[in-house]
Formats: C-alpha cells, structure tokens, sequence
C-alpha cells in the first residue's frame, strides 16, 4: 500500500511537472500522434513571416508591465497606428506553451478591423514572471488586470477578448468575472470545456491511464502549488455568467483540444451567441485555414452584436491594410 502511495505521488509529480512547470522540455507530448499539429496544406510560410513581419514594420509598440495578485511582473506589448485615433481594443491571448509573439498572425486582422492592440505573455510565458503555467484559471485575473490598465489609459476604451486554446479557455473563464461595461464581446478558438477534462483527455490519449486516483492526486497538487482546484477551473461554469456576446471557433480536425468540445462550451453560452467549425482545421488552425472567411465571420458578428466602429467588409484586404 505504501509503495503504491509514493508510485501514485510521484507519477502525480511527473505529470504536474510535464503539464504546469515553466521551462520543461514537452516534446514526447507534443510527438504524440493525437497532438501533432500540423498547418494547412496550401499554407506559404515565408509568405506568412513577411506578412507578419510588414505589419510589425508599421506599428507604433511599446512595451507595459503589470504587478498581478501573486506580486508577479507580467509584460505585455501594446501595437497601435500613429495616424489613428480610436477606442477600441482587442486584447490576444497565446496558447498553452506559447508566448505573445504567436498572436502575430491573428494581430494585423484585428488591427485592420480597427483596434489598438494588446498582446500580453501569460504567466510563467515568454517574458512574464510565474514558476507555474496557469491553464487559463489562474490567468483570468491577469487578463482583468490587463482590462483594467487599458481603462487608465484609456478611460473611453472599448474592448474585445481574443484567445486561442489555453488563450481561448482563460477569456471563457474570464467572461464569468464581473467586468466593466468596456468590455464588449469574448472570441475564443479551441478552447477546452475545463482543465479537469481536457487532462482526462489527454491522460487517456497520451497514457492510457483513467483518470481515477492519478488525476485526484494531480488536482490537490495543483490546489497546494497554484492556489486552485481544479474542478473550479471550468469554462462551462464561467461561460453560464458571461453578459456579454460570445463566439466560438474550432478545428474539425482538432485531436489536442476535441473538436467536441465546442458544441459544449457553445451551449453553455448565453444569447448573443455564434459558432464556426472550421472542416479539416487541427488545432489553433481555424483561421489559417479557413482565410477571410473566419474573419467575415468575426466581423459579422462584432458587427451585429456591438456598437463598435469597424472597418467596412468591402474595404477588406486580407489584414493588409491600404495606406499607413
């Protein structure tokens, strides 16, 4: 019994080590065939590096720090034009692993919508401090931090929420916070329903293990390390108080985060309402994928469901924007 104790504990160990600990190499998980993720086939990727990289040429970037609950420094990089006044902003949450700089091919669309923009690292992400990687919960008050130093800046601002998996899942888990009047519309992409299942999940894809007693040990080590349980780290939960509109996007392709997922979090959503699944999408691919079409989509529905200023559709150039 006791050697069954300490094995349990320290499997429970590995797996918060490989999951939640900042700088650990993950590559035997991201290998494994239900998580490999692989770009669309007619993706040009030097053309998208210098797509990214002339919209970079043309912002004005600077570079903002915020203190967090846990007395955490977090940096974050506002992106705006020299030549535009507006309100709006759109703040781009990352993905799990991942570091403000992979929001640079969803950033010059927002922008051409019309926004200012703020790509924050997450904690324990790229320049940002924090030992543990947060899945969203623990990050959702950073994002309300982040809201809230927009406002003193800018007091008339108006703003949207943009994430992408663990992204997608921390602005989902934020819509459940009581949040200022400012805040306008949520847009997640391939975000999962809960921690808690997207770990069953993956336990069962990558260990073939169930989740009872491991994930139970891993849950009160998450609760002892991070500050939270895990069975409180629930997008359904959050999506149930959201006030405002809510869309939703996923990979029909998607075997990271289950495509399933999204009628889920969908359901679980309040009026105004939209969902997009995008076919032969895998993970945080929707929108390289499907092109215009998914932000036609984001413009529709911003369009009808805020008063915000956007950009005419039939002035669009796919994130290239005329002129400076």
């Amino acid at each position: 019994m006791v050697v069954f104790a300490v094995g349990l504990y320290l499997a429970a160990n590995y797996l918060f080590k490989v999951a939640l600990t900042r700088n650990v190499d993950r590559e035997a998980v991201f290998e494994a065939d239900h998580n490999q993720i692989e770009a669309p086939a007619n993706l040009d990727e030097a053309a998208l590096t210098a797509f990214k990289q002339r919209w970079l040429a043309r912002m004005e970037i600077e570079a903002v720090t915020i203190r967090n609950r846990q007395d955490l420094t977090l940096r974050g990089w506002l992106y705006t034009r020299e030549n535009r006044a507006t309100h709006q902003w759109a703040i781009l949450c990352h993905g799990f692993n991942g570091r403000h700089e992979e929001m640079y091919d969803k950033a010059p669309f927002f922008d051409q919508l019309g926004f200012n923009i703020l790509l924050p690292d997450m904690q324990s992400a790229g320049q940002s401090e924090g030992e543990y990687i947060q899945m969203g919960y623990g990050d959702r008050f950073d994002i309300q931090q982040w809201i809230d130093f927009i406002l003193t800046r800018d007091p008339d601002a108006e703003i949207v929420l943009y994430g992408i998996s663990m992204g997608g899942a921390a602005v989902m888990m934020t819509a459940g916070l009581d949040l200022p009047s400012a805040v306008k519309a949520f847009i997640e992409d391939c975000g999962y329903t809960s921690v808690e299942a997207e770990f069953r999940y993956q336990l069962k894809q990558l260990y073939h293990l169930p989740a009872f007693p491991l994930l139970n040990v891993f849950g009160w080590l998450v609760h002892r390390r991070l500050g939270w349980r895990l069975k409180d780290a629930s997008s359904l939960a959050a999506l149930k108080q959201a006030k405002v509109p809510l869309q939703f996007f996923h990979g029909g392709a998607d075997t990271f985060v289950p495509a399933a997922m999204l009628a889920e979090n969908f359901a679980a959503a309040p009026e105004p309402k939209a969902s997009m699944l995008v076919p032969g999408a895998q993970h945080g691919m929707a929108a390289l994928t499907a092109g215009d079409a998914y932000w036609q989509a984001v413009h529709q529905f911003l369009s009808q469901n805020t008063g915000l200023k956007l950009i005419d559709w039939q002035d669009w150039n796919g994130g290239e924007p005329r002129g400076n």
